[in-house]
């Protein structure tokens, strides 16, 4: 994902949206903590997958062996040794403001029986929920503000995975936890889950740093039972027909959704890696996905404030975008922002969530374009004809997020995060409303969840400006950086200031220092007969097939890549957080005699006139007559430079300000330098 981003971000740099929210800083939000389901978790990255599939893919979370440990119950966390493990990781991971905690199942399944009186079931399941709420507190008091979520459990399914294998069922690994529970019906250990999430569902209602979302009947909900169930209550039931969300307690999670191991045997309680997701994602967009928002979230007016328009003027009430009939089709979403804060916002996104898709993707490969207006376009504030002409306050490409490639699938969203022109006119004197196309695209459309579900509604995310800040302003970034004042960096800087407007009424009245570090990565690439090598050592590579619309070479991430056909490459080269993709090569390998090149180095690097070019193998500038010819390219591909007479200097002082490619043709092959003019 971070790298097909990078390609998007090299091509929109060249289009004027080198923004800083094109660049994701990854940050650990969330710590998984708890029994094998946080194991399975954790070995999975499902709560990083389902974060990026909910528009959030700059969260990721953070665990470890220990803290997530197969068979652990709720006396493993009551002990120091564990304890000491958990605020030792949240003290290591300042930005962690969730707890996902996974305990408490093992406890039933190790402790209850069918022979269990009402009054036996229930005192069990009070100690387990008492030691519970214990691990809570500690977790909430191991940081000011700290969360916790605490996810419950789906449907297990003992009984029809271990008769499957009749007459062998003893031989199951499962069957001893089966058996030592009396061998109990799926109602009757399917209710006793039930009012244990009851209880822990009252106790979130008294307890604000504490969450809960009943999902245990979610696998029911997306799977169905397709084939008759093997025993009783027999019988089928198609996916998306059960209620959520507790689907039916006489039926078990279908046995599909169960984690097969090497094509042995099927587990009774744990679930695959897509289950495990897809009950994840189900409650990251009732709660995580609100809970990561910023400031504020809106979610869009819905009704016929909602909707899409075509270049031909037919108006939908779907909110689509791309192309249809042969015509253009924009989306349309509005918001009410007039109960945001009176203060300057730093940051704006929208979210919108993927219901279909018709033909091809429009957003896949393609720059989206965002007008906005404060107040509506047209006559109106409804959809209208009128509409997909209008200029608006602002215009321009927005970031995708790094969410984009995750709208692969229907039921994944679509983060587009504002450039800075367009968040300095949202504010609460009046609703926004936003016009979102894919200008010349055709091949098909997408269709994007309305309003009429608030949990898959269109949000506007809002982070205000910190008016708190009264010393340096210190970021970290990528390539550049877009600071409050509008300019965009493309070096370090520790000298601009900013004052906040209108400070006194916002109290922001402070001016406020820039302390900001950019990483560069060098994505040189040397060219060695039919071998590519990056020139940076040390870093995370992925070579690439440019005529395949930059497609990832299997297995090709070394720092050197023998090419074996014609073609175009490239290579993603990641240091220090930080993404860059070099300038396609064009490789001719069936025409390439072996021949070493030599290795060269080019110097300054950036430069604001001469770069020279070295001989790694002599330390001097490369003799004159083994160069053939010199050739500046900018990142596009376009010829810029082309001296006549090939030097061993080049002067670049009458190019802009930006990025590009040297390629150096000498006798022996030919080289690829990444050089900065500044």
């Amino acid at each position: 994902m971070k790298k097909l981003f990078t390609l998007l971000l090299l091509v929109g740099l060249g289009n004027g949206w080198a923004n800083a929210q094109c660049v994701e800083i990854p940050r650990n939000r969330v710590l998984l903590v708890g029994d094998s389901w946080a194991a399975f978790m954790n070995g999975d990255q499902t709560i990083t997958d389902g974060l990026r599939i909910v528009g959030h893919s700059d969260k990721k979370f953070t665990s470890s062996l220990s803290i997530a440990e197969n068979g652990a119950d709720t006396w493993d966390f009551l002990e120091n040794d564990k304890q000491t493990d958990i605020q030792n990781i949240i003290d290591a991971n300042p930005d962690i403001d969730m707890v996902h905690l996974s305990i408490g199942g093992n406890d039933l399944l190790g402790d209850w029986n069918v022979s269990f009186t009402q009054a036996q079931t229930d005192s069990l399941a009070l100690e387990v929920q008492g030691r519970l709420e214990t691990i809570i507190d500690f977790i909430e008091n191991t940081r000011p503000g700290m969360h916790v979520f605490w996810p419950g459990y789906a449907y297990p399914n003992f009984e029809e995975v271990i008769e499957n294998i009749a007459p062998f069922q003893s031989s199951h690994p499962f069957y001893g936890t089966w058996d030592g529970m009396g061998q109990p019906d799926f109602a009757t250990i399917n209710n006793i889950l039930n009012d244990m999430s009851d209880s822990v569902a009252n106790y979130a209602l008294n307890d604000p740093q504490f969450d809960f979302v009943r999902a245990q009947g979610i696998l029911q909900y997306t799977y169905g039972q397709d084939d008759p169930l093997g025993v009783a209550p027999g019988g089928t039931y198609p996916a998306f027909s059960l209620p959520l969300p507790l689907g039916d307690p006489t039926y078990p999670s279908p046995i599909e959704t169960m984690r097969l191991y090497a094509g042995i045997f099927t587990d009774c309680f744990h679930l695959s890696r897509e289950a495990y997701l897809t009950m994840f994602v189900y409650q990251a967009e009732k709660f995580y996905q609100k809970f990561f928002m910023d400031d504020m979230y809106v979610r869009s007016s819905g009704s016929d404030m909602d909707g899409s328009v075509s270049s031909a003027g037919d108006i939908s009430q779907e909110i689509k975008l791309g192309e249809e009939g042969g015509n253009e089709v924009a989306a349309i979403v509005s918001f009410d922002t007039q109960n945001m804060a009176d203060t300057t916002l730093s940051n704006a996104s929208i979210f919108l969530r993927r219901e279909s898709i018709t033909g091809a993707n429009p957003i896949a490969s393609n720059d989206v374009l965002v007008k906005m207006i404060s107040g509506n376009f047209g006559a109106t504030a409804n959809v209208e004809a009128a509409d997909f002409l209008e200029a608006g306050d602002a215009s321009g490409e927005p970031c995708k997020g790094g969410s984009f490639n995750s709208n692969s699938r229907n039921g994944h969203w679509l983060r587009l995060d504002l450039t800075a022109e367009m968040i300095s006119n949202i504010t609460m004197d009046e609703p926004v409303q936003f016009i979102i196309s894919v200008p010349g695209f055709t091949g098909g459309n997408i269709t994007f969840n309305d309003a009429t579900n608030p949990d898959w509604a269109p949000i506007l995310n809002l982070k205000y400006v910190d008016c708190s800040v009264t010393e340096a302003d210190v970021h970290t970034a990528c390539k550049s950086f877009e600071w409050i004042n509008g300019n965009t960096y493309l070096t370090s800087n520790n000298s601009a200031t900013y004052t906040y407007p209108n400070g006194a009424a916002n109290g922001c009245d402070s001016i406020i220092a820039l302390d900001l570090t950019l990483t560069t990565v060098n994505t040189s690439v040397d060219v060695v007969g039919a071998e590519l090598t990056a020139e940076l050592s040390g870093a995370e590579y992925q070579w690439l097939d440019c005529d395949n619309s930059y497609a990832e070479l299997v297995g090709e991430i070394n720092q050197s890549f023998m090419v074996t056909q014609d073609g175009n490459y490239a290579v993603a080269v990641t240091f220090d957080a930080c993404t860059d993709t070099s300038a396609r090569v064009n490789m001719t390998p069936s025409g390439i005699e072996d021949s070493k090149s030599s290795q060269f180095r080019v110097y300054p690097n950036p430069t604001q006139n001469l770069i020279y070019i070295e001989d790694l193998g002599s330390g001097e500038l490369v003799n004159l007559d083994a160069i053939k010819g010199v050739e500046v390219f900018n990142v596009f591909g376009k010829l810029v430079l082309n001296p006549e007479k090939a030097q061993n200097r080049v002067s670049i002082s009458e190019l802009p300000t930006g990025t590009y490619i040297l390629r150096i043709i000498t006798t022996k092959g030919v080289s690829t330098k990444r050089i900065i003019k500044r």
